[in-house]
């Protein structure tokens, strides 16, 4: 009897390490799944920091390429503008000239006229 009571003694306690083996086990799985998932949390979270960044990013690029259009655009206006006022000029000039020489032309033909009449 001595030996079945010890028998069961040790079956007892062998079923009693057993179950908290099963439970140590149990407890480490759950601390690795809530590792894993807290590992998939910050890597959702880092990734979705990394596309906040690149819209950013991109957003800035995109602004920047406007400012960039623009300055373009102003810088052509600013030619264009250069350009009509020096045709402007030139006009201005070929006209002040033209006039010049006109009233040289007119000059030039009264004194052939008076020089005729003398010679003659």
């Amino acid at each position: 009897m001595c030996s079945a009571s010890v028998t069961r003694k040790e079956m007892l306690q062998h079923e009693t390490r057993k179950e908290m083996l099963q439970h140590k086990t149990r407890k480490e799985i759950l601390e690795h799944e809530t590792r894993k998932e807290m590992l998939q949390h910050e890597t959702r979270k880092e990734m979705l920091q990394h596309e906040t960044r690149k819209e950013m990013l991109e957003h800035e690029t995109r602004i920047e390429m406007l400012e960039h259009e623009t300055r373009i655009e102003m810088l052509e206006h600013e030619t264009r503008k250069e350009m009509l006022q020096h045709e402007t000029r030139k006009e201005m000039l070929h006209g002040v000239w033209g006039k010049k020489n006109a009233s040289r032309d007119v000059e030039t033909r009264v004194e052939l006229e008076k020089r005729k009449r003398n010679v003659t």
